[in-house]
């Protein structure tokens, strides 16, 4: 199993080279601290971004992965 560090470092890179994106957050049973990790448990990304038109017209920047491999 991956340690935190390892996904959320590419994440929040990905997050931040995109000027369109104002907030991206993750969620799952994988963050919350209480919750024993397991192969079950997981991270949700969700992402606010300025405007959806872009993401839209060109689905481009779905091939561009952010876990590392």
């Amino acid at each position: 199993m991956r340690t935190e560090s390892k996904v959320l470092a590419p994440f929040d890179e990905w997050a931040q080279k995109n000027e369109l994106i104002r907030a991206a957050l993750l969620t799952g049973s994988r963050v919350n601290p209480n919750s024993p990790p397991d192969f079950l448990s997981d991270y949700d990304i969700s992402i606010y971004v300025a405007t959806l038109s872009p993401f839209q017209e060109d689905d481009s920047w779905l091939n561009n992965t952010i876990v590392p491999s």
